[in-house]
C-alpha cells in the first residue's frame, strides 16, 4: 500500500518515526529517487520534507494498515 504524507516540521518527523517505529512491519518514506526506512530518525531528517513524501507500507493485515493510518492521519495528503 502506497500513500502520500507531509511532515512540516521537526515535531511532525518525530512523532511520525515513533508511530513507526512501534509497529511491526516495515515501512519505506520514499522521496524521489531516496528510499528510507521510517523508522529511522537519521534517515528521515535527511530528506527535504518541503516536499510530498510517498510511504510504502510492507503488510497484508487490514486492521493493522488501517489502525497505523489513522495514526498518521494529520499527516496524509489526498
Amino acid at each position: 500500500m502506497i500513500f502520500k504524507i507531509q511532515l512540516k516540521t521537526i515535531e511532525d518527523i518525530k512523532d511520525f518515526c515513533n508511530i513507526c517505529c512501534k509497529q511491526d512491519f516495515e515501512i519505506d518514506v520514499i522521496e524521489g529517487r531516496y528510499i528510507i526506512d521510517a523508522k529511522s530518525i537519521m534517515g528521515l531528517f535527511s530528506l527535504n520534507v518541503s516536499k510530498t513524501l510517498n510511504i510504502r507500507i510492507h503488510e497484508d493485515n487490514k486492521y493493522k494498515l488501517d489502525t497505523f493510518i489513522m495514526n498518521c492521519k494529520k499527516w496524509i495528503i489526498d
